[in-house]
């Protein structure tokens, strides 16, 4: 009934006891109550394992009639279609159960929580009525917690489970430093739950004496960007990535990834799916890529459960025409409803409720309460062999490791093939076929730590990089170089004479007369230097072009290049005092040959014969013969 629990005791699930004969006292009454969500986005719904629970108590009841009674309650409400109400109402409605229809002395009960239930709800009552408490879902650490759930028992297995068979592949390999890719947007929870357990359980996990770094970078599927920069992260710390995402996003982000180079065999990618169904993915999804992708596809890894085999045919159809008969859901072709641990779980929960009680009559004391601890005491860390679903191990934490497997890329079938399981016997993975052509030089399992480190720059790429870059830099370090030493040289020939020009005359070694009228001015006229007569001429520094005089001043005045001409009066130096310039040269007494021309009254035949001469000698030595004119 829509809106309110559901009691299913239909004809088929309670049978009558008759014949017997045998037994004079009254069966029990096993009582299994769920309160897992009608239809709801989760494996564990009623609309995909209701069917398992109906079957399962109608065996439960053949074979153990007339000592057991087995029922099955159904407490729902069908317009519930989110955690919150459903978490909310599962309280309410075990309640009103509990005080209406129990019966201490002769009943025993058993909880099925679901996987929106809190340790606050259903796992709290089950705790203080002493019930069992079932999941028959992917449990959590503090579902297996003692002080809160002391009757809880984990048969659909644990996070913690695939938690475990993934750090044994790390280990196997030697893979310590690793990447959780984990997509924000999804249909389930699975994918969130798996990084915060994998998290946790990196950080005390110590596998074969091997520790674990471990980071997680979360992106959006549907902004690419997003994605790129989630390989990028993971490309700088690590080169095993965790995929935690659905199949057809790993597939996407492998494609990004050979675009991005990380095709070249040094990354390894690992993704893990609660199940091989469409709304997770199937290891197929990554079967025959195209060829410019197949190097890539190479490195994939995927962890998953395990599709179950024909010898269970007979119970799978018998599960599918229930599902169809009573909730109108038909199963893909290839796919059986064990293909879902949920669904296995759902059929085991019955098969261990009904044989825990069978084991206790001998010892339960009539009138007696029925005890949930002492029922989960003699189901834990133990085997089982004769279960309709095969074998199970059950730990001493209560929980059930699933059959996990792992798939390798084949490169002879370029299909995933399994390669490796979880030993419920030995209760440690096992590598059946190690088929793995790994896209490596040596065609071995990448390195944790490559040649080159995570940086590109590290190892044996130093020296590589270092070569590399010398190779570039000293051509141009070369041509630098070169030019600097030129210019430097240039510069040093230029003005070295700075420090040693000998036409350099200090000011304190030139007695000559200052302008009386202005004390910062110098005169012309003939000077004393060194004991010489000299001739000076007073010039202002603006008139002088300094840079170009001071190199044509070294240049003239260069031991080896001395300027000596009869007819060309001899320039000593140059004076500089404050912010003037004072010429030196010889005395001539007569005065210079421009005085001579210019200023002298000298008729014309003189001034041409000088002219004449003038001429001849710069005929020998032209450059200085124009000089000695326009020098003063």
């Amino acid at each position: 009934m829509k809106g309110v629990w559901v009691m299913v005791l239909a004809g088929w699930v309670s049978l009558t006891l008759t014949n017997s004969s045998s037994w004079s006292g009254s069966p029990v009454h096993v009582q299994l109550i769920t309160s897992l969500p009608y239809d709801f986005n989760v494996a564990t719904a009623i609309i995909y394992t209701g069917a398992a629970f109906e079957l399962a108590v109608e065996a439960a009841n053949n074979r153990y009639a007339p000592f057991l009674n087995v029922s099955l309650t159904m407490l729902y409400n069908s317009s519930h279609q989110r955690c919150e109400d459903i978490s909310a109402a599962a309280v309410v409605t075990l309640s009103d159960y509990y005080y209406r229809h129990r019966n201490k002395a002769n009943s025993v009960y058993g909880l099925v929580s679901s996987p929106c239930s809190e340790a606050i709800g259903t796992q709290s009552v089950a705790t203080e009525w002493d019930w069992l408490l079932f999941a028959n879902g992917l449990a959590q650490d503090d579902f297996l917690d003692n002080n809160i759930t002391p009757t809880a028992m984990a048969i659909g297995g644990t996070f913690r489970g695939y938690a475990v068979i993934l750090l044994r592949i790390l280990a196997f390999y030697r893979w310590s430093h690793v990447t959780l890719l984990l997509q924000t947007r999804t249909q389930t929870t699975f994918y969130n739950l798996m990084a915060s357990t994998l998290l946790d359980r990196a950080k005390g996990e110590n596998i074969y004496n091997f520790l674990f770094s471990m980071d997680c970078y979360s992106f959006d599927n549907a902004v690419p960007q997003s994605m790129a920069d989630a390989l990028d992260y993971a490309s700088k710390r690590s080169r095993v990535l965790v995929i935690l995402s659905p199949g057809k996003t790993a597939v996407d982000l492998l494609l990004m990834a050979e675009d991005q180079g990380m095709g070249n065999g040094e990354f390894v990618f690992i993704n893990i799916q609660p199940l091989q169904q469409e709304v997770y993915g199937k290891a197929s999804q990554f079967d025959h890529p195209l060829p410019r992708y197949m190097k890539i596809f190479r490195s994939v890894l995927v962890v998953t459960y395990r599709s179950a085999g024909s010898e269970l045919d007979e119970l799978n159809q018998k599960i599918a025409d229930r599902t169809k008969l009573r909730y109108n859901r038909t199963y893909d072709n290839g796919s059986q409803p064990l293909d879902s641990y949920a669904i296995q779980a759902s059929y085991d929960i019955v098969d261990l409720f009904a044989l825990a009680v069978n084991e206790s009559l001998a010892t339960h004391q009539p009138d007696a309460e029925w005890s949930g601890r002492a029922l989960a005491a003699l189901l834990t860390d133990r085997n089982f062999t004769d279960l309709t679903t095969g074998f199970m191990y059950i730990s001493k934490e209560s929980a059930r490791f699933l059959d996990l497997v792992v798939f390798g890329f084949s490169t002879k079938t370029q299909t995933m093939r399994q390669m490796g399981k979880w030993s419920v016997a030995l209760r440690e993975l096992s590598w059946t076929n190690l088929i793995i052509d790994w896209p490596t030089k040596d065609g071995q399992p990448p390195p944790d730590l490559p040649n080159c480190g995570f940086s590109g720059l590290e190892g044996d790429c130093v020296h590589a990089a270092t070569v590399t870059l010398l190779n570039i830099l000293l051509p141009v370090i070369l041509t630098f170089g070169l030019a600097l030493l030129f210019f430097v040289f240039i510069r040093k020939r230029r003005y070295k004479s700075k420090k040693k020009r000998n036409w350099l005359i200090a000011q304190q070694d030139l007695a000559t007369r200052r302008n009386s009228s202005d004390g910062n001015s110098w005169t012309s006229g003939n000077a004393n230097w060194k004991g010489k007569r000299v001739w000076t001429k007073s010039v202002t520094m603006k008139q002088l072009p300094t840079e170009q005089c001071f190199v044509f001043l070294d240049l003239l005045l260069k031991p080896s290049f001395k300027m000596l001409h009869p007819n060309i009066n001899t320039f000593f130096g140059l004076c500089l005092p404050e912010n003037r310039a004072i010429l030196v040269s010889n005395y001539c007494k007569h005065g210079s040959l421009y005085d001579l021309y210019y200023e002298m009254s000298l008729d014309w035949d003189f001034k041409v014969g000088i002219k004449l001469e003038n001429y001849w000698n710069g005929y020998f030595t032209p450059f200085w013969g124009s000089i000695e004119l326009r020098l003063f």
